[in-house]
């Protein structure tokens, strides 16, 4: 039985980076912004945007090898994470700062780059 080599289409790598982005923003935006807030809910959130961080990480070094658990873990975490936060501010804030856009179009981008045919064929293998 031969395998064949298969090539890493560009949406996935462009996934991967936008990943990676996600992975920084997280990780270095807990300890900007959530853990200064202090109290639980600032130690509860700065610990998920860590949890998160270390999820987008993952998913970003293991994208390449073409696997169904992270094509479906890379869905599932940008729109579980931008739906929490969401939530999160409109609860505390009454509404959705214009600085979280740019996120949720990096979220949005990365649920529409997984879903294109030829990246969900590669990821599906």
């Amino acid at each position: 039985m031969t395998s064949i080599a298969v090539r890493t289409p560009a949406t996935v790598w462009i996934l991967t980076l936008l990943m990676g982005l996600m992975a920084f923003v997280c990780i270095v935006g807990s300890f900007l912004f959530a853990f200064p807030m202090g109290g639980l809910l600032g130690y509860l959130v700065g610990t998920l945007l860590i949890v998160a961080g270390i999820g987008y990480a993952t998913i970003a070094w293991r994208l390449r090898r073409g696997e169904r658990a992270v094509w479906i873990a890379a869905l599932v975490l940008p729109i579980v994470h931008t739906l929490g936060l969401n939530t999160l501010d409109l609860v505390l804030h009454g509404a959705i700062p214009s600085e979280d856009y740019p996120f949720m179009g990096v979220a949005l981008a990365i649920v529409v780059l997984l879903l294109l045919p030829h990246t969900r064929r590669f990821l599906m293998q």
